[in-house]
C-alpha cells in the first residue's frame, strides 16, 4: 500500500478540496485538583470555549475557583481558604462569581455563612459574612444552600439553619436578598414548622424566584415561588425523590425528577407556567439499570437530555452516568451509558450539583463532580470534568505511535532512523472521523472511539511514499490502549523546502517579515535562501546576519545543513516610507530556496516548466509580459495564457512553448493593475501555474491607478522552494483580523477551483495586563477537507490541535503579550 500526496506549506491553514468530514465532536475526561480533596459544584462555559468552574473541598478546608480551555486543561486557578465546604456560585453580571459557602467561626464559635465576591480571574473583591449559625462548627448541614443572581446585579440565597445530626428539631428555610456588594436588603423564613430544606433557588426571569424543596421527613418534592420582595405566590407539589426546577427556553419552568410512585427509576418531567399551573407532565420508562436523573437541558424542538447516575454492575461500590433522551410525550429515544474508565475503576463516582450539568457550545454536554476513592484507609477525593458529545460519547481510548523515516524498510522505527513531523492522519469509521497532526517529535496521541477505522495519511512532499507494511486500517478495541506507528521510505534522494511568511504594513511604520522554512524532504538541505523585498521598502536589518545584499535582496547561507524535518525561521526588519500616496499601495516579499532543483515523481511530465515574468517599459509606457518555458522538454499541449485587467479578464490565448523559447505580450500600461497566468502541463512537480502581476504601471490620468487587487487572484503557484507574500499598505487596521489569500474575485469572492488557501489570524491585547495564554479556535466550512490543513509561520510558538472534524485550535501558552497601553509593537501577535 503505497500513498504519495503532495501538502503544501501554508501561513495558517491551507485548505483544498471539498471532502466532507463528519460525525466528531470533542470529548475527553479530567480528573482536576488531585492535591486537594475536590469536587465540581457548578460549570459555565464561556463564548470562546473556555470553563469556568468552582470547586468545594470535601475535607472543609478552601474553595477553588479554575478557568480550563476547551480540552479540560487547567489555564488557571484560585484559591480561597476565606469560604469552605459545599460551596455553591453563579456567576455574576460582571463575569466574577458569587460563591456560598461557610466561613471560619465567629468568636461564639458560631458557623458563618459567608458571600465571596470575585473577579472574572477568580480573584476576591470582597467576602460578607450573611449568616451566623448557632450550632458549633461541624454540627449543621454543610449543604442545602443555593444562590442565584439577580436582575439588578445582586444576588439571593436560601441558608438551611438547624441541626443536621437531628431531624426531629424544626428545620427553617432562609431566604436572604442582597445587593451587589453583599449588603442585605431583605431575609424572610419559609415553612418553619416543617423539615424542608432547600436544594435550588432560580431567577425566574420576570423579577421573581423559584424555590426547590425537598424534605427530611417524606419522599415529597415542591417548589414554591415569590416575587422580588419575597413574597409567596404560590407552590407546586411532585412525589417524587427528587426534583429539580428550572427556567424554560419558552419562560416556563421545566421539572425534572426520579418518581418513587411512577416506580423505581423512573423519570419525570414536565412543565409548569410561571402563575404555578402545570402545562404537561410525562412520565417515562425505566431506564437501563434503573438509572436516576439528575439534570435536564432542553435540545431543539421537544427534545431533553437528561444526565443520568446509576450503580456500576461491575463495581458495586461505584456509579456510572449516562444520557438519555426524552420527548414531551413520555417517549425515551435514545440512551447511551457514558464509560467513565478514563478515571479509574473502583471508584465512587458522584455529581453534586445540577449546576455541573451543562450544554456546551459545539452541541455536547459537560458535567462534573467528585471521585471518591473506595479504599478505607485512603479518604481522598478529586474533582473530575466530562465533555461528551450529543450522543453520550466521550473519546475513551487512546491510539497513539510515530511517523517515522523507515530507511531499512523493516517496518521498524530502529534507534537511528528519523522521525517525521507535521503528518496528518484521518481516521474514519462508520460514525466517527478523527485527525491528529503528528508533533516536532513525530509522535501523535488521540482519544478515539472503539470502532474499526479506516487510516489515511496526508504528506507534506513528494519525496516520500508510505512503506507497504503501513496498516490501512484499525480497530480499536474498547478501554484499550493501541499503539500504531508509520513508516515512509524515500521515493527520491532530495531536500524539499516548503516556505511560509507573513508581514502587515503601515506608513511610516517599523514592519517585520517573518519567513518560515522547513525542509521535508529525505536528505539534508544546503544552499541558500533568498529573501527580495518590493523596491518600496527600506532594509534595516535581519534576526541572523545575511552574507550578500544586492539592493533589497539578501541572501541567507544554510551551508551547515538543514536537516530533514527541520525548521528555522528568520526576521527581515523594514521601513515604510512616509508617504501619504503610498495608501493602498500592494507590497511584495518573495523568499526562494536554493537549489531547488527537484525530480519528476511521475514519468508522464513532458519537461516543460512555464516562468512568467512582468516588467513596465517607461519608454513605450507598456506593460509586458514574458512566458518562458525554462524546462528541458517541448509543452506536450497548448495552454491557455489569461490576462486579467484589475479583476476582468482582457484575452486567453493558446502558448505552446519548446525549451527556451518565450511568448511576450506586451499592453498599454494605463494605471490598472495587470496579471497573466498559465497553468503548467500535467505532472510537473515545480508548480501547479506560472504567474505574475504588476501595480501602478502608468496611468490614464497622470497619479492615478488600481489597487487592491494583486491578492484577489493567487499569487503562490510553486509547491516547494518559493513563497511570495502581497500586503497592501494601510494608514491604521483592525489588530485582530481573519485574513484568506487569495481573496478571491468580484462581490462573491470567487477563486479557481483546487487552489490553496492561506489563511492569516491577527491578534492583538487591548486589555490592561499581560495575557498569559492565548487561545484561537477556528471552525472551518464543511465543504473544506481538514486534512489538507498545513499550519505555519506565526509571531510566537503554539501548539497545534484538531478539536473536531471541522473544528481546530491553535494555543499560544507562556505568550506573555503585553497590553497594548504598556508596549504597542509588542502587543500583537498572528
Amino acid at each position: 500500500m503505497k500513498r504519495n500526496k503532495l501538502f503544501q506549506t501554508l501561513l495558517i491553514l491551507c485548505i483544498a478540496g471539498l471532502q466532507m468530514a463528519v460525525g466528531q465532536v470533542n470529548g475527553w475526561q479530567k480528573k482536576l485538583s488531585p492535591d486537594k480533596m475536590m469536587g465540581i459544584t457548578t460549570i459555565y462555559q464561556n463564548a470562546n470555549g473556555t470553563f469556568l468552574t468552582t470547586g468545594v473541598n470535601l475535607a472543609g478546608e478552601e474553595t477553588r475557583i479554575m478557568k480550563l480551555d476547551a480540552n479540560g486543561n487547567i489555564l488557571w486557578k484560585a484559591d480561597h481558604d476565606s469560604i469552605s465546604s459545599f460551596t455553591v456560585s453563579v456567576i455574576s453580571q460582571d463575569g466574577g462569581y458569587y460563591i456560598l459557602g461557610i466561613g471560619t467561626p465567629d468568636s461564639a464559635n458560631h458557623q458563618n455563612r459567608v458571600v465571596l465576591k470575585t473577579d472574572a480571574n477568580g480573584q476576591k473583591i470582597w467576602l460578607n459574612r450573611i449568616h451566623a449559625f448557632q450550632n458549633a462548627p461541624g454540627q449543621g448541614l454543610l449543604g442545602n444552600m443555593a444562590i442565584d443572581t439577580t436582575d439588578d446585579g445582586g444576588f439571593i440565597c436560601t441558608l438551611n439553619p438547624h441541626n443536621y445530626y437531628n431531624i426531629d428539631t424544626i428545620h427553617n428555610l432562609l431566604i436572604k436578598r442582597l445587593d451587589a456588594d453583599g449588603n442585605i436588603l431583605w431575609e424572610k423564613i419559609y415553612y418553619d414548622t416543617t423539615s424542608f430544606y432547600s436544594t435550588t433557588i432560580t431567577n425566574s426571569k420576570d423579577g421573581g424566584f423559584i424555590v426547590g424543596l425537598g424534605d427530611f421527613g417524606t419522599s415529597d418534592r415542591r417548589f414554591f415561588k415569590i416575587d422580588g420582595a419575597g413574597n409567596f405566590l404560590w407552590e407546586y407539589e411532585l412525589p417524587s425523590a427528587t426534583v429539580i426546577p428550572q427556567i424554560a427556553r419558552d419562560g416556563n419552568i421545566l421539572i425534572v425528577g426520579s418518581s418513587n410512585n411512577f416506580g423505581a427509576g423512573v423519570s419525570v418531567i414536565g412543565k409548569v407556567d410561571q402563575n404555578g399551573n402545570e402545562l404537561w407532565l410525562q412520565q417515562y420508562p425505566v431506564l437501563p439499570d434503573s438509572a436516576v436523573s439528575y439534570g435536564a437541558i432542553e435540545m431543539g424542538g421537544d427534545t431533553i437530555a437528561v444526565l443520568c447516575s446509576y450503580r456500576d454492575n461491575q463495581s458495586p461500590q461505584g456509579f456510572e452516568f449516562g444520557l438519555a433522551k426524552f420527548d414531551t410525550l413520555g417517549n425515551v429515544f435514545a440512551y447511551h451509558k457514558i464509560n467513565s474508565a478514563n478515571l479509574g475503576f473502583n471508584l465512587r463516582k458522584l455529581p453534586i450539583s445540577f449546576r455541573a450539568f451543562t450544554k456546551t457550545i459545539d452541541g455536547g454536554f459537560a458535567f462534573g463532580g467528585f471521585i471518591e476513592n473506595t479504599v478505607p484507609t485512603s479518604n481522598k477525593h478529586t474533582a473530575y470534568l466530562v465533555k461528551v458529545n450529543d450522543e453520550g460519547r466521550s473519546y475513551l481510548n487512546t491510539i497513539s505511535g510515530n511517523t517515522f523515516y523507515d530507511a531499512n524498510v523493516n517496518c521498524n522505527k530502529d534507534a537511528n532512523e528519523i522521525l517525521l513531523a507535521g503528518k496528518i492522519l484521518t481516521f474514519s469509521s462508520v460514525s466517527d472521523t478523527f485527525r491528529v497532526m503528528t508533533n516536532d517529535s513525530g509522535y501523535y496521541a488521540l482519544g478515539i472511539n472503539p470502532e474499526l477505522y479506516n487510516i489515511e495519511i496526508e504528506n507534506i512532499s513528494p519525496y516520500w511514499e508510505e512503506t507497504a507494511c503501513n496498516t490501512s486500517q484499525v480497530e480499536i478495541i474498547p478501554n484499550r490502549d493501541t499503539i500504531v506507528s508509520f513508516g515512509f521510505d524515500a521515493a527520491a534522494q532530495l531536500p524539499y523546502i516548503s516556505i511560509n511568511g507573513s508581514t502587515r504594513q503601515r506608513i511610516c511604520d517599523n514592519a517585520t517579515y517573518t519567513v518560515k522554512y522547513c525542509n521535508n524532504g529525505t536528505v539534508p538541505f544546503y544552499g541558500v535562501v533568498e529573501v527580495t523585498l518590493d523596491s518600496i521598502l527600506q532594509v534595516d536589518s535581519a534576526s541572523i546576519p545575511w552574507a550578500t545584499q544586492l539592493g533589497n535582496k539578501l541572501i541567507f547561507l544554510e551551508d551547515t545543513g538543514l536537516q530533514i524535518s527541520e525548521c528555522r525561521t528568520l526576521e527581515i526588519y523594514y521601513t515604510v516610507p512616509c508617504d501619504l500616496d503610498l495608501t493602498g499601495r500592494t507590497t511584495c516579499i518573495n523568499t526562494h530556496a536554493y537549489s531547488d532543483s527537484v525530480t519528476a515523481i511521475s514519468p508522464l511530465w513532458d519537461a516543460s516548466n512555464l516562468q512568467m515574468m512582468v516588467s513596465y517599459n517607461t519608454v513605450t509606457d507598456s506593460v509586458e509580459f514574458v512566458l518562458k518555458n525554462v524546462g528541458s522538454g517541448n509543452m506536450s499541449a497548448p495552454k491557455d495564457m489569461i490576462v486579467i485587467e484589475d479583476n476582468v479578464i482582457l484575452m486567453k490565448e493558446a502558448i505552446q512553448l519548446a525549451p527556451g523559447s518565450e511568448h511576450i505580450r506586451k499592453l498599454k500600461a494605463n494605471g490598472a493593475t495587470w496579471r497573466a497566468t498559465v497553468f503548467q502541463t500535467e505532472f510537473n512537480p515545480y508548480s501547479l501555474f506560472a504567474t505574475a502581476a504588476i501595480e501602478a504601471a502608468g496611468a490614464t490620468v497622470p497619479g492615478t491607478f488600481s489597487t487592491g487587487f494583486i491578492n484577489q487572484f493567487p499569487i503562490n503557484g510553486y509547491y516547494g522552494f518559493d513563497h511570495n507574500v502581497c500586503t497592501e499598505i494601510l494608514n491604521s487596521y483592525d489588530p485582530n483580523r481573519k485574513s484568506v489569500f487569495p481573496k478571491g474575485a468580484g462581490n462573491m469572492n470567487l477563486v479557481e477551483k483546487n487552489i490553496d488557501l492561506e489563511y492569516l489570524l491577527e491578534f492583538q491585547n487591548t486589555g490592561t495586563d499581560t495575557a498569559y495564554v492565548v487561545r484561537l479556535v477556528d471552525t472551518l466550512a464543511t465543504y473544506l477537507n481538514p486534512a489538507t490543513i498545513k499550519p505555519g509561520v506565526s509571531s510566537h510558538p503554539y501548539e497545534f490541535r484538531f478539536l473536531s472534524h471541522n473544528v481546530i485550535e491553535f494555543l499560544f501558552e507562556a505568550i506573555n503579550l503585553p497590553d497594548s497601553t504598556t508596549d504597542e509593537r509588542g502587543s500583537n501577535g498572528f
